[in-house]
C-alpha cells in the first residue's frame, strides 16, 4: 500500500509479486538470475517519477497448508517536481 502522507515530497515503494497458486513449491521454483536479476535501462523516461532503486527477493508463502514460491521486485520511485 502506498503512503501518500508526505506527497509530493516523498519516495514510494511499489512491489510486484510473481508466483503461482496452481503449483506449490515442490512443483515449481521461481528464482532470479543471480548475475543480473533486473536490468534497468539508463535512458528510461517517466514523466512524473524518477526510478531510484529496484530490489529483488523471494519468499515462501503458506496457504491452505501448502507452500508456494513467490519472487518479488520492489521499485523505489521518487516524485519529480517540475517548476
Amino acid at each position: 500500500m502506498m503512503n501518500l502522507r508526505n506527497l509530493p515530497l516523498d519516495t514510494q515503494h511499489c512491489t510486484l509479486f510473481i508466483g503461482s497458486f496452481a503449483y506449490n513449491s515442490e512443483e515449481t521454483i521461481y528464482e532470479w538470475n543471480t548475475k543480473s536479476a533486473v536490468d534497468i535501462q539508463s535512458d528510461i523516461i517517466m514523466n512524473q517519477f524518477s526510478l531510484i532503486d529496484a530490489r529483488v527477493g523471494q519468499e515462501i508463502l503458506i496457504r491452505d497448508n501448502r507452500k508456494f514460491m513467490i519472487i518479488k521486485i520492489s521499485f523505489e520511485i521518487k516524485i519529480r517536481i517540475v517548476q
